[in-house]
């Protein structure tokens, strides 16, 4: 596909779908956070170094933080290097709260960092592969297991060494075992109903195929019952041909040839907003063409980029807040790149339209390049680029 490369995971496999991911990010996040306060609050008797104790706070804040904000649409999609600093963050906490009692932790369940460290990792499932989930959480538990290991003189807990450790990695492990678990069965139903659904498709070709010819025919046979028959029948009637005849005769032929090439001419996506341009001018609005695309580079988006522009473009139209005759889309050639911009008046909020575009926005960033949106005044702007094939 001409967009940003593809990875298994649920985000980009069915971004709409699992846009509910991102509750599953700020839920485990506070959930991390506010335990890791209250161990804190609660072994404050234990600390050794308190500027230590608020530095992992606040590093296990910029790990949460940056697990919210990745999982937001607008910055789909999750990739490799924001999941690596989540997980650098939410160690370097752990290593820093571990320092904070150095020496004076007695107990291996009093460390907040390997139950954080697995929540976080828990709420990766929508956002990343699930082999990389569990290499991830593998990479967390060996440094878990070294901490521990270091502190062992330290701990009070009468228990062989193997099991202080294992119990140190278990949240580790166990979150990451579920969260692999769950990503892997989670891509592997949208796949499979991919599957279904492009073998029904397939099926179906050759019905829609046989639909538009007969739709092409019949609008063939509206032109010549409208223009043609009646200027036949009017000749015939009259048993002889003047020289206007010649005359309507060419114009009826010039103004045919002309409604054939123009269709014949018109892009996917000028027909998608070809009504809408009708309905503006019915209403009295000066338009110009809705469509600017002088390189005809619209045909070069590929199936999954014609559905999401198709999407968002229904949306924009059926909006009541949308004013007419403002929505326009402006495509351009650089060499192997294309560029669009899609730009319409909204008469609403910005937050109204926030919510409006915020699940386009998660579509668009993983079957284009480069996806930008701007909100100048009541004009919302969008762009992105794709690759020409």
């Amino acid at each position: 596909m001409s967009g940003p490369a593809h990875e298994s995971t649920a985000q980009q496999l069915d971004p709409l779908g699992t846009l509910s991911g991102r509750r599953l990010a700020i839920v485990g996040s506070s959930l991390a956070l506010l335990y890791a306060v209250v161990i804190t609050a609660r072994e404050f008797r234990d600390l050794v170094h308190p500027v230590a104790a608020t530095l992992a706070l606040l590093a296990l804040a910029a790990a949460c933080l940056a697990l919210v904000l990745g999982g937001d649409p607008r910055f789909a999609p999750f990739t490799r290097r924001r999941m690596a600093f989540v997980l650098t963050a939410a160690l370097a906490a752990h290593l820093l709260s571990a320092y904070a009692t150095w020496r004076h932790n007695d107990f291996v369940r009093d460390d907040w960092g390997p139950v954080a460290v697995g929540v976080l990792l828990l709420a990766f499932a929508p956002f990343r592969p699930w082999a990389e989930i569990l290499r991830s959480g593998v990479i967390a538990a060996v440094v878990v297991a070294a901490l521990t290991v270091v502190q062992l003189p330290y701990f009070v807990t009468a228990a062989p060494p193997l099991v202080l450790v294992s119990a140190a990695m278990a949240p580790v492990l166990g979150m990451t075992v579920a969260s692999a678990t769950f990503c892997r069965a989670l891509v592997g139903s949208v796949k499979e109903w991919d599957g279904r659904a492009a073998r029904a498709r397939e099926a179906d070709v050759g019905r829609v195929r046989e639909g538009m010819a007969r739709s092409v025919q019949q609008d063939r046979v509206t032109i010549l019952n409208r223009d043609v028959l009646p200027f036949l029948a009017e000749v015939l009637d009259r048993d002889s041909i003047t020289e206007d005849d010649h005359e309507r005769a060419r114009s009826i032929s010039d103004s045919i040839r002309g409604v054939m090439i123009s269709e014949a001419g018109r892009s996917w996506l000028e027909d998608l907003l070809l009504q809408h341009r009708q309905e503006a001018m019915l209403a009295g609005i000066a338009q110009d063409p809705p469509v600017s695309d002088p390189h005809k580079v619209a045909e070069f988006m590929d199936l999954e980029q014609r559905a999401a522009l198709r999407a968002l473009l229904d949306d924009l139209l059926r909006t009541p807040a949308l004013q007419r005759g403002t929505l326009a889309i402006r495509l351009t050639s650089t060499g192997s790149r294309c560029d669009a911009e899609v730009s319409a008046v909204l008469r609403m909020s910005r937050h109204r339209t926030r919510c409006l575009i915020s699940p386009y926005l998660a579509v668009f960033r993983t079957a284009f390049d480069a996806v930008r949106v701007e909100r100048i005044d009541t004009e919302l702007v969008l762009r992105f680029s794709y690759a020409r094939h």
